[in-house]
């Protein structure tokens, strides 16, 4: 089953395409040994991304699955109330992967449940009904790659179409514990190494992603160890103070017009940052100005004491 609205404009309008997973998040003040009541709210990368680029005004899709249980309906109602265009988010059977937050001893203790999640099921024609002749920026990132070779395929084929179509791919090498088989990197590394000749724009976060990944812990090295392997354009993010951005064979530091503190646990501020970045790009911005961009829209989220997805700025200043 499709979820579908009606378009805001007609295809053609089709910025940012978003191909990623949905996480329902449940959390408590108290340990998760004690009974007690959760407070309900989303994660995963790719569905923030897509959140953010639809509250900043771009005609955003999503692509993934979600199950047909009551936070499948809570989702999807949720994606529609912030104007995302769902044609391509299916129904489907599983579970939606849930996340059980809570705390012990002055510490935070985590609980994913993530097998049989209805996005473990996206196979690669998922991507296929999708207008990429009208398509501008094509992103995913490295919490769905983690889910396994099917969801590396479906990011492949997608990126392939979008590349085929003039569209611009965007992959954000997003590196959370927990989310690779007891943190076997190597095959983060792996599966990265593989998709490397499809992107156009890697994104990844410095010091701990880039390390991991291109054994570059520092910024700039990073950067320019990534485009000696090919990729055209590489932006890597250096907390909330600066990202390294590549100009051909030279790179450029990029900073934040004020330092930003991020704690860890900011999904949702580096979502902010990736969604105005793939506007700024699907608007055809240089990648120095859509980098400013992407800070501003993520110091605002840091700055926001606003619920849910209602953190994530709305409109472009």
């Amino acid at each position: 089953m499709t979820f579908a609205r009606q378009p805001k404009s007609g295809p053609r309008d089709l910025e940012v395409v978003v191909i990623g997973q949905a996480e329902v998040v449940l959390e408590t003040d108290a340990s998760l040994a004690e009974p007690g009541r959760f407070r309900r709210s989303q994660a995963g990368h790719g569905a923030l991304v897509a959140v953010q680029a639809a509250r900043l005004g771009a005609d955003t899709a999503l692509v993934t699955r979600v199950a047909g249980d009551a936070f499948g309906e809570w989702l999807l109602e949720s994606w529609d109330a912030h104007g995302l265009h769902l044609d391509f988010t299916h129904e489907s059977a599983g579970r939606n992967v849930l996340r059980f937050v809570g705390q012990r001893d002055n510490a935070t203790e985590t609980l994913r449940y993530r097998a049989d999640g209805a996005c473990l099921g996206m196979v690669p024609s998922d991507v296929d009904p999708i207008p990429w002749e009208w398509t501008r920026v094509a992103f995913s990132s490295g919490d769905f790659l983690a889910l396994g070779p099917s969801a590396e395929e479906v990011v492949a084929h997608a990126f392939d179409c979008a590349r085929a179509a003039g569209a611009t791919t965007v992959f954000d090498m997003t590196l959370t514990r927990g989310d690779w088989q007891g943190d076997r990197f190597e095959l983060a590394r792996a599966a990265l190494d593989r998709l490397l000749d499809k992107i156009d724009v890697v994104v990844m976060g410095a010091p701990f992603a880039s390390g991991a990944m291109v054994s570059h812990a520092e910024a700039e090295s990073a950067a320019l160890a990534l485009h000696a392997r090919g990729v055209a354009q590489v932006v890597i993010r250096d907390g909330g103070r600066r990202a390294a951005v590549n100009e051909g064979a030279s790179v450029r530091s990029i900073h934040a017009k004020q330092p930003l503190q991020l704690g860890s646990d900011d999904a949702f501020a580096i979502a902010a940052f990736d969604g105005a970045l793939a506007v700024g790009i699907a608007q055809k911005r240089p990648i120095a100005v859509a980098v400013e961009q992407a800070f501003a829209v993520m110091a605002r989220c840091l700055r926001s004491n606003r619920p849910g997805l209602e953190r994530l700025p709305k409109g472009l200043r």
